[in-house]
């Protein structure tokens, strides 16, 4: 095995790990403490109380769909006061009425892949399920986990290096009903055409250096 061999070998691999490694990771469920310094966080204060919420936060690369409302009940805000919630929150409800026919699941999709997310929710009693779709691919990861209708709220929270694209949000307990507060994101460091272009040339010039000693 020649040291120009050797050289090549653990270049190419490092570009690899770069170009395709993080390809190859599965989303993890996480703790809040993942989320110290998020690059953002949603508290949904700027929501009128039942306004539709969708591309508000478009800025933030998230866009809400299936019908998610702002809620500003006393009672739905007060859970979250525990783990810093504000005046308003969100859930998948109007007007404080909820079935199996109106509270659906919710879909927050990332205009760019993020590298982790987690929110604070509460439901009925039961179990809510999220659904983690990374990489562009159609096929998602399922997490389901305990949520009741009390404080503090629940915390979940999710990352995957490959990148998520969007989670899908279901209650399991009839009527499928649930408000979420502090949506938190952490954006994905991607690397950059100069990333890939230094990596190059520290490949050529390993070989070049190896001829010269020739």
């Amino acid at each position: 095995m020649t040291r120009h061999w050797m050289i090549r070998t653990a270049l190419s691999a490092l570009a690899g790990s770069v170009l395709a490694g993080a390809a190859l990771a599965n989303p993890i469920q996480v703790g809040i403490g993942a989320f110290s310094t998020p690059t953002a966080t949603i508290g949904f204060e700027n929501i009128a109380n039942n306004a539709s919420i969708t591309n508000q936060y478009a800025a933030q690369d998230v866009i809400f769909s299936g019908g998610l409302y702002g809620d500003t009940d006393s009672g739905d805000v007060g859970m979250f006061a525990a783990v810093g919630g504000g005046n308003v929150v969100a859930g998948n409800f109007q007007n404080q009425v909820c079935t199996g026919s109106t509270c659906l699941p919710i879909t927050a999709s990332f205009a760019n892949e993020i590298a982790s997310v987690g929110f604070y929710i509460i439901t009925q009693p039961g179990t809510t399920t999220v659904k983690v779709y990374s990489g562009h691919s159609a096929t998602a990861t399922s997490f389901t986990f305990t949520t009741q209708d009390a404080s503090p709220a629940t915390f979940f929270g999710v990352q995957d290096s490959a990148g998520i694209d969007k989670i899908v949000i279901a209650d399991n307990a009839a009527p499928d009903g649930f408000a979420m507060d502090r949506l938190m994101i952490n954006s994905r460091s991607v690397p950059e055409p100069t990333t890939l272009s230094f990596l190059g040339g520290l490949l050529l010039c390993g070989v070049l250096a190896r001829r010269r000693r020739q």
